[in-house]
């Protein structure tokens, strides 16, 4: 299983290698207040990406702090539930 995640590792950076160095266009990028002149083509992709790995993750943090709770919220419930069974036999 070390082997596989090594290679997948390897496999993934020589990917990202060569996408880095066949993109060298330059774009010009305009945020509504903020231009970006000749930014590659690669890095306006990979920060991309990245921006929307971080939503992403914060999205499922919220969904998970979410689930968390309510999680909390039912252990308490089923425990009362438990303590009143054994007290009504």
């Amino acid at each position: 299983m070390k082997l596989l995640s090594i290679l997948f590792t390897l496999l993934l950076v020589v990917l990202v290698a060569n996408f880095a160095v066949t993109n060298t266009e330059t774009v010009n990028i305009n945020l509504l207040l903020v231009r970006f002149k000749d930014v590659d083509v690669s890095l306006a992709l990979t920060l991309a990406f990245a921006a929307g790995v971080l939503a992403g993750i914060i999205a499922g943090s919220a969904i998970i702090l979410r689930l968390k709770r309510t999680n909390a919220r039912l252990d308490r419930e089923l425990k009362a539930a438990e303590l009143k069974t054994r007290e009504s036999h």
